[in-house]
This record gives C-alpha cells, sequence and structure tokens, in this order.
C-alpha cells in the first residue's frame, strides 16, 4: 500500500511536470491526490503498529517531524526552483528514490500478518525486529499466539458497534476541520506580509515545537486533553489573527499553526489506537478522506477575503472550537492495549 501510493504520486507529479495543457495537468495531479491520500495512511499505520504501548505516542508523534521538516525544505526548493515544471519534477523523482532506497530494509506489519492469519511471516518479522534491536544474530522468540482470521473487513464493520460508530463519526469530523483548518492556514499564507517563501518555511519551523509538546503533553495530559487543547490554541491563534495586522498577524498564525500542527499529529496517534488491527487501516482511511473534504473546502474559505479579510480566520477559528467539542465526547485510550478485535475495542472505555 505505501510503495503503491508513493508511485502513482510520483508518477502524477513527473507527467504533470511534462503536460503540455489543462486537462493533462488536472488528470496528473488527480493521479498525484490519489497516491498522497494513501501515502500518509499506509506510512503511518506500518510505523506505529510495530510499537508497544510504551513508545507508540513517542515515536508515533516523531514521524512528524519529517513532515515538518518537508514543508520547510519544500519552501527552500521552490525558493531554488521557481519554474513550477522543475519542481514538480523534482517532488516526483524523490518518491521515485524513496521506493528505491527502502525497498531493502521495509517490512510489513506483523499485527497485520497475525490479523490475517499469517503467523509465521507475523513471527519472521519480529525476529527480525529483536535482531535489530539486539544486534545478536542468536533471538529466539515464543511462539506468537495465532489470532481469529478475520478478512475482507472494511469500515462498514465497526457499524454494528454503537461505540466504535460514533468513534468513526467522531474522528471523521475531527479529521475533516483539522484539514480545513491546517490547509486554510497555509493557502493563507499568501496573503500574510512578508515573503512567501520565508511564511512557508516559518510554518514548518514552528511546527518542531509543536511535536515536542505533543510528545509531553500526550503522557502527561492523556491523548484526549492534549488534543483538546492544541486544537483550542489552534482557534485562539486563527480568530486572533482577524484582529491584527503586519508582522503580530504572522505571529499569531503562526500560534494557530502551532496547535493546528499539534492536533494534526495528534489525531493520526488517537486513531489508531481507538480502533483494532483488523478495521484499523480502513477507519484510518475513512478518516483521511474525511480529511480531504476539508482540504478541499479550505480554498472557498479563503477566497471569501474577497468580502472581508477576517471571514476566513472567523469561519475556521470556530470550525477549531467546535472539533474541541466533538473531541471530548471520546474515550481516552492512553496506556490501553491495542485490542485486536471488534468486540474487544467496543468494551473498551
Amino acid at each position: 500500500g505505501l510503495y503503491l501510493s508513493t508511485a502513482l504520486a510520483s508518477i502524477g507529479a513527473i507527467l504533470a511536470a511534462a503536460s503540455n495543457g489543462y486537462w493533462m495537468y488536472f488528470f496528473c495531479m488527480s493521479l498525484r491526490g490519489f497516491g498522497c491520500g494513501g501515502l500518509g495512511v499506509a506510512s503511518y499505520v506500518l510505523c506505529t503498529e510495530v510499537l508497544g504501548v510504551k513508545w507508540r505516542a513517542v515515536l508515533g508523534i516523531s514521524t512528524q517531524y519529517f513532515w515538518s521538516a518537508g514543508i520547510a525544505l519544500m519552501a527552500g526548493i521552490a525558493y531554488t526552483l521557481p519554474e513550477w515544471r522543475q519542481f514538480a519534477a523534482f517532488a516526483g523523482f524523490s518518491g521515485v528514490a524513496y521506493i528505491a532506497l527502502s525497498f531493502k530494509y521495509l517490512m510489513e506489519s506483523p499485527r497485520w500478518y497475525l490479523a490475517t492469519g499469517q503467523t509465521d511471516k507475523a513471527q519472521d518479522v519480529m525476529v527480525q525486529l529483536a535482531k535489530a534491536s539486539s544486534r545478536s544474530n542468536t533471538v529466539k522468540l515464543p511462539p506468537l499466539k495465532q489470532q481469529r482470521i478475520a478478512k475482507g473487513l472494511n469500515v462498514t464493520a465497526v457499524f454494528p458497534f454503537p461505540a466504535l460508530r460514533h468513534r468513526l463519526i467522531a474522528m471523521a469530523y475531527i479529521f475533516c476541520i483539522t484539514s480545513l483548518v491546517y490547509y486554510g492556514l497555509s493557502l493563507n499564507v499568501g496573503s500574510l506580509s512578508g515573503s512567501i517563501y520565508m511564511n512557508t518555511f516559518i510554518s514548518g519551523i514552528v511546527e518542531f515545537p509543536s511535536h515536542a509538546f505533543a510528545q509531553i503533553a500526550v503522557d502527561k495530559l492523556g491523548r484526549k486533553m492534549t488534543l483538546v487543547l492544541l486544537m483550542s490554541i489552534a482557534a485562539v491563534g486563527v480568530l486572533s489573527s482577524a484582529l491584527f495586522s503586519g508582522s503580530m498577524q504572522v505571529t499569531v498564525s503562526m500560534i494557530g499553526r502551532f496547535g493546528i500542527a499539534g492536533s494534526f499529529n495528534m489525531i493520526y496517534l488517537y486513531t489508531t489506537e481507538l480502533f483494532p488491527t483488523i478495521v484499523r487501516s480502513a477507519c484510518l482511511g475513512t478518516c483521511s478522506l474525511a480529511a480531504r473534504l476539508g482540504g478541499i473546502i479550505a480554498p472557498g474559505i479563503i477566497l471569501a477575503q474577497a468580502i472581508s479579510p477576517a471571514l476566513p480566520p472567523i469561519f475556521l477559528g470556530t470550525a477549531a472550537a467546535s472539533a474541541c467539542m466533538v473531541t471530548l465526547t471520546l474515550p481516552e485510550t492512553q496506556g490501553v492495549v491495542i485490542e485486536e478485535s471488534l468486540a474487544g475495542a467496543a468494551r473498551q472505555n
């Protein structure tokens, strides 16, 4: 799933760089977007499913440092390669290079192997991970417990369980709003005073302390309250930007960016803990689809500045506040062992 998504996104970017008309460009960018939509889900699930309770939050959140570094790096590359065809080609070939360089080292999730009845393959992966951790070639692990096989489950499998159904709807809404606010702020960078390259670079850099804050708070305050706090910071920062101009507007906008970047980080971790292994990717994929809807709506919100410059931040800030309220209806997952079955996950409160 990860490599297919990366390949589609890379091919779309490379072909877009060579497009000679609107419709070809439209098709290529659609292909690129299709790949990017699966890339985020597949990569995050694959990273976190090998982690135990102790390291799940710390390392799960750490993956987002690379996202933020990519944003900051993108600003420098765009400044160096201002011609859009060169920039698109660079992005596409970067994806191809990633596949080539990581293919030898990347392994399938042992949880997925177990959930689909491939216990031997799961055991092999765990042994390889254990050898790498112990730097020994004589590692022996006890046999893995055979799970009940449940193949072919999709997101509809959670519907008969009221608790899981509520979690799915709530997280889909939170994903949509988080994406709306995040990309709304990203698209609004050009409306802020100063250089668009520098503002984009700062947007990426300001996410680093946001992720660090999330790493600390997630175990001190729990998943739910950390998300509520970060979303509240985003709401206050975005709403405040409607009251200022110049450098002060940039400052409060970056406070909003701090909050929403941390929120975007948290919702991936939170979602993986709210759903059992057998439907985790499907539920996270559904929430990611809702996030794409938020990204689609974001440009329309920014266009509202033609009516009044204050409208976009007011709408985005209010939306972030509503996501805080929805988050409060969800259970805490800190320290909870991830369930493998639907019934078991539904019983967790």
